[in-house]
């Protein structure tokens, strides 16, 4: 008797595995056919719930709004037993799917705990809230909550099943295992599909833009792509406007774009580490124009890797940027030539000068400055007008130009005063010649109006580096004493400096520190006169030709001893609240950068243009800056 009870449960334990196998294959065929979607499951729920005996069940998966607030949302609900409000409820749910935010609930406890969740008094269990009794949803006797979990664990929904007679068990929990198992693969397959669609969407549409953009780019962008070997593999069509050379055109031939130009020759290097996995920073080359005239493009490039991790080619990108160059250039000349006569004005002559006197160091040779200044011009100027001036200043610089070798600079430096460089000189001598004919040319009359013409004569001054200056500005004050002698002595004439170095004649320092700098305040006053005599003894350095060492140990601690005097100022501005303190302070900051960008930029070739700027900058900040903080410190002090 009881073996045959036995066997009638084992028969109807296989039956219901049966029956649970088909309803996942069933699952599946759905599935397939329609994949999730609100109410899809209903059917197959429906089967489940004879299957477990239970009156009411649902399936939901676990989602989350874009602020990351977890919900439910219903794919499919089912019952057995059905009142009015019930039906009204579940019809709901066919035309909708219904979202519950409540994991204070009984489903919520399989949700957040990720195990099997029975309840056989749901009504007197504390997690009771969270369905809604008031919108139709059926009463509950007893529940049972699986969490629905994907391949790696995670929880991906819930399946609820409810209202059956004397409650659940574990065992139930195991039985509908296979069956949530399952469904839990399902989710996380229309999830990848999902998200795999998305990417092939994006993608699609990635590719569309980056068509266009390739199709329709700039005429002054190209971009371009070449396999390891250097053969062109795609060049955008935006390349026949920038160049004039279609991309069919240089797949066969690029080198043709190549201009013997300098810079080209720096592409190769750029290219091969480019070839070696290393991205390249923008590069500037010079290529031809299909018509013959030249463009110049700033190039970015980097490497190509394949699935391998290998470099395959190279892709980048060229930037046409002629007109950006003209315009720096354009720029550049409005900043160093003078806008009258188109000679070099006061900033370029001191640059040009710098670089003379660093070549004279090293070459052994002399180098010239000339003083000229037009005798009589403001009588022109009175007379005749300021036009006629103007046209008098051209001519006079067109014919002195005419005179002069194309590495000889001619300055404007005031309004009838100009400067003359004359470098590389071997002897001395040679700018008397060069005087006599500057004042030669000046013997033929100038047309001022269509009635009107003068002459006009000139006062030269000449120095001589070394002989008679070390530093650029006392090399110019040489050659302005001697000018000034000339018009002392009849005008029209020219005269060289008799000055001597100061090193040689143990005269006075390069750079004074005099009575009229004093700001009053002792503290500030004595390291202003430290300042100086720094400033002084990195001179003697750079004009004696000291080492290049012994030149950094100087400007490292003048450059130091700044920052101190700097901090000093700060401190005493601080205490007394100087009123301009935050501008004073921007001027400390302002020299303090440029006196450090200068010191990477100290080679020999710019030392004296720099020390000259250090220079000037110290004694004016001395003058219009320190001494107004002065008055005010010694103000405040009296107060007290």
């Amino acid at each position: 008797m009881n073996r045959g009870l036995s066997t009638m449960k084992s028969i109807e334990a296989l039956a219901q595995q049966n029956d649970m196998l088909e309803s996942i294959r069933i699952m599946q065929m759905d599935f397939l056919n329609q994949g999730i979607s609100s109410g899809w499951c209903d059917r197959i729920l429906e089967k489940l719930l004879k299957l477990s005996q239970s009156e009411f069940g649902f399936i939901c998966e676990l989602l989350h709004k874009e602020d990351s607030t977890p919900f439910i949302r219903s794919h499919g609900i089912a019952t057995l037993t059905c009142n009015e409000s019930t039906r009204q409820f579940i019809e709901g749910h066919h035309q909708t799917a219904l979202d519950f935010f409540n994991f204070n609930s009984l489903w919520g406890q399989a949700v957040t705990s990720g195990e099997v969740f029975i309840a056989n008094e749901p009504d007197h269990n504390p997690h009771r809230g969270g369905y809604p009794k008031e919108q139709g949803h059926p009463p509950l006797s007893s529940f049972i909550g699986l969490p629905i979990k994907g391949s790696d664990g995670h929880v991906l929904g819930v399946m609820g099943l409810a209202n059956r007679s004397g409650g659940y068990s574990a065992d139930d929990g195991d039985f509908l295992a296979p069956f949530t198992s399952t469904y839990g693969l399902l989710i996380e397959n229309t999830r990848e599909t999902a998200r795999r669609q998305k990417l092939e969407h994006e993608l699609l549409e990635a590719n569309s833009k980056f068509q266009h953009l390739l199709e329709n780019v700039s005429a002054e962008y190209c971009l371009y792509t070449h396999d390891a070997q250097g053969e062109l593999t795609y060049v955008s069509p935006s390349i026949e406007k920038m160049l004039g050379w279609t991309p069919e055109e240089l797949k066969v031939n690029h080198t043709t774009l190549l201009t013997t130009h300098p810079l080209n020759q720096k592409a190769v290097a750029h290219t091969e580490a480019a070839l070696g996995g290393v991205r390249q920073p923008p590069y500037t080359m010079q290529l031809r124009h299909k018509d013959g005239s030249q463009r110049w493009v700033e190039v970015s490039e980097g490497p190509v890797f394949d699935s391998a991790g290998q470099v395959s080619g190279i892709e980048g990108i060229v930037h046409n940027v002629t007109e950006r160059r003209k315009n720096e250039k354009r720029n550049w000349h409005l900043a160093n030539f003078d806008r009258l006569t188109d000679l070099a004005n006061r900033n370029l002559f001191f640059d040009r000068l710098s670089k003379e006197i660093s070549n004279s160091k090293r070459s052994n040779l002399f180098t010239a400055v000339f003083m000229l200044d037009l005798d009589d011009f403001k009588s022109v100027n009175d007379r005749y007008g300021h036009e006629a001036g103007d046209r008098l200043l051209i001519e006079v610089s067109r014919r002195w130009q005419r005179c002069l070798r194309d590495t000889d600079t001619l300055a404007r430096i005031g309004g009838d005063e100009f400067a003359l460089i004359i470098g590389a000189l071997a002897d001395i001598d040679m700018t008397t010649s060069i005087a006599e004919k500057l004042i030669s040319v000046m013997s033929s009359s100038i047309k001022l109006t269509s009635s009107h013409v003068c002459t006009i004569g000139v006062s030269i001054g000449v120095a001589i580096y070394p002989n008679n200056a070390l530093e650029m500005d006392s090399l110019l004050s040489a050659a302005d004493t001697a000018m000034y002698a000339s018009k002392e002595n009849g005008k029209n004439m020219f005269r060289h400096s008799t000055t001597t170095p100061s090193i040689h004649a143990g005269e006075k320092a390069w750079m004074n520190f005099e009575e009229h700098h004093l700001t009053g305040v002792t503290e500030i006053d004595e390291q202003h006169a430290k300042l100086v005599r720094l400033v002084n003894q990195l001179n003697t350095e750079v004009t004696q030709r000291n080492s290049e060492a012994g030149v950094r140990v100087k400007l490292d601690a003048l450059i130091e001893y700044t920052i101190l005097h700097f901090k000093t100022e700060k401190k005493l501005m601080q205490a007394c609240a100087f009123p301009e303190m935050n501008k004073h302070i921007r001027e400390h900051q302002s020299l303090i950068s440029q006196i450090e960008q200068l010191s990477k930029q100290f080679t020999e070739k710019n030392q004296l243009l720099i020390l000259q700027s250090i220079k000037d900058w110290l004694l004016h900040h001395i003058e219009y800056s320190d001494k107004s903080l002065g008055n005010f410190l010694r103000s405040q002090q009296q107060e007290k």
